[in-house]
This record gives C-alpha cells, structure tokens and sequence, in this order.
C-alpha cells in the first residue's frame, strides 16, 4: 500500500511541477506565500511555493519546493480542514486524512522519499472563501520502501494562498 501511495504521490508532484509556469498564485508573482522547515537539522527555504485545491478529490496540496533538484515536501489535508491539531499522518481510516512527504534532491525512485509516519500538524488559519491557509508541523518519514531512507523534519510552518485546479 505504501508503495501505490508513494507512486501516486509522485506522480501528482511530477503534474504539479508541470504546472508550475502557469500557476497563478502569489507566490509565484511575488506575494507573499511562505514555506519553510528543517529537514534532519538543516534549514530549507524551497523557492517555489504553492498549493491547489482539487474539488474533485476535495483536497488541498501544499508544497514548498526547489525547481533545479526538485526537492520538495508536499501536505496533503482535507479542503474543508479546520483549525486545530492534527497528530495522524497516513491514516486511511482516520477523518481528517492527512498524509505528507519528503522527496530528497535528486530523487531517482520510490526508495528515495519518505512518506510522514509521525507528527504533528497545526492549522492555526484556514479562511476557506479567501483560499488561504497557515500552520505549522514536524514528522518523521518511514521509507517509502524497507531499503530507503528515513528523515526528521521539524520546526516546518507555512502560509499560502492556494488556487483551484480543476
């Protein structure tokens, strides 16, 4: 199952990125959206940031991302998430679900990224007519497969106007 979730994840990153010269967000217009985090104590300020909304699976996406080594980590929460704390990623039976990932630079395959197995995510704004979203969260990865590697990202917070996709 992780394996399916983490191609899937992957291939929704890979539509993203190629959406990425189109994307109307303010963040990619000089606004002010804002993505950081420290992964395995390093900081990481991803220069691209952006998040979608796809009513269709009513969800939102949210990723901070680097456009040369497409390095990235994306949130994925439910489009109707309220304020609050959220300690369960990758639960399928949980309500809300919410799952996160962490795709090293240069990421070759499935083994390469880390699906969040622990942690914490915290809505502090969620303003759902303006499309804007605001929080905090920290997880450790499990690998994506046995022979992966696993990662520590903490003091994550984030701010982002997010656009409709479909």
């Amino acid at each position: 199952m992780k394996v399916l979730t983490t191609i899937l994840l992957m291939t929704i990153s890979v539509l993203l990125a190629s959406c990425g010269g189109d994307d109307d967000s303010p963040s990619s217009q000089g606004g002010t959206d804002s993505f950081f985090a420290k992964i395995d104590g390093a900081d990481y300020n991803p220069p691209s940031i952006s998040g979608f909304r796809f009513e269709s699976t009513n969800s939102i996406i949210l990723t901070g991302a680097t456009g040369t080594t497409e390095e990235q980590i994306q949130i994925f929460v439910p489009d109707d998430i309220a304020v609050g704390t959220y300690t369960s990623y990758y639960d399928p039976l949980n309500s809300p679900f919410i799952q996160a990932y962490y795709q090293p630079a240069g990421a070759q395959d499935a083994d390469d990224t880390g699906i969040a197995d622990t942690g914490s995510l915290v809505i502090t704004q969620h303003d759902i007519d303006a499309k804007t979203i605001k929080g905090t969260f920290n997880f450790n990865t499990e690998p994506a497969l046995s022979s992966g590697t696993a990662w520590t990202i903490t003091e994550g917070s984030f701010e982002i106007t997010y656009s409709d996709l479909d």
